[in-house]
């Protein structure tokens, strides 16, 4: 038997909040419930950190297995609270440790997406409990958005040829990064915590609360709407960067008919309008 009480496996990224396109990869970080004294119950007892790190690096080769197409998934961990150098797996104590005392505002920010996919029930809501506690403190909202700044300026440095233009849907400015900005920053100073939400659930909390006025939240909503779809079709045809002059009639026959259009320039005439009131708004809500 595992040592403690067991494991739970919380998804964040696009995992956690359900928008999973073909080219994503898998965000997580293994949570378990055990003193560093526990050992196994098993013909080589191993103490508790041991096993779990074995459990997580074994977790990880089963969903990267090779396949005749490529790996099955990219696993990335570096969301757990030591990065990239500490143990793969986490204890619950320094979980809730981390969250409450030395996380920064944009692994808050991720916390918003956060679900348990898989594991032992009662740490699964444990560690959720320490999510939502970590989520529900008061933050200075000057400090939460600078923050919020600062992150993404390092995404426009590693994405520089994305912020003008329309089809890199995620980094452009006015694009999905911003709207999931918009939702998240709003989430960490405005409502309850919620946790396991997409961009579309999370502005409608906003709208809900009365932290969006409702023709902004309606018009966020739909871009996130838009740019959401248009991503998840073009993710499954198109290998790299999206160039509409490259694809082909079928394909953009089917953007057309995701964002309503009747002609390419109509297409990307309804994109741009609403990337221009997510920079927009971006701009009012955060900087």
């Amino acid at each position: 038997a595992a040592p403690g009480r067991g494991a739970a496996v919380l998804a964040l990224g696009r995992l956690g909040s359900r928008e999973m396109t073909a080219g994503s990869d898998l965000d997580l970080i293994v949570v378990y419930d055990a003193e560093s004294a526990d050992v196994s119950d098993g013909p080589k007892p191993t103490p508790a950190p041991q096993f779990y790190a074995r459990l997580t690096q074994a977790l990880t080769l089963a969903l990267s297995a090779p396949t005749a197409e490529g790996p099955l998934y990219e696993v990335d961990m570096r969301l757990r609270p030591s990065g990239r150098a500490g143990p793969l797996a986490t204890s619950l104590a320094a979980f809730r440790r981390y969250q409450r005392e030395e996380a920064w505002t944009w692994e808050h920010m991720a916390l918003t997406r956060a679900r348990v996919v898989a594991g032992d029930d009662g740490v699964a809501a444990a560690t959720l409990a320490a999510a939502r506690e970590a989520l529900g403190r008061e933050r200075d909202p000057a400090a939460a958005k600078a923050d919020a700044l600062a992150m993404r300026a390092r995404l426009d440095e590693a994405h520089p040829k994305d912020l003008r233009d329309p089809w890199a849907l995620k980094h452009v400015r006015g694009g999905l990064v911003d709207l999931e900005y918009i939702a998240q920053v709003g989430l960490l100073l405005t409502t309850a915590p919620l946790l396991g939400v997409d961009g579309g659930a999370g502005l409608e909390a906003l709208r809900e609360s009365g932290a969006l006025a409702p023709e902004e939240a309606g018009d966020l909503i739909d871009a996130w709407r838009l740019m959401s779809g248009m991503l998840a079709l073009t993710r499954v045809a198109v290998e790299g960067p999206f160039q509409p002059e490259q694809a082909g009639s079928a394909l953009m026959r089917i953007l057309r008919r995701c964002a309503g259009a009747d002609s390419d320039a109509a297409l990307e005439a309804r994109l741009q309008a609403a990337q221009t009131a997510v920079r927009a708004s971006f701009a009012r809500r955060i900087g």
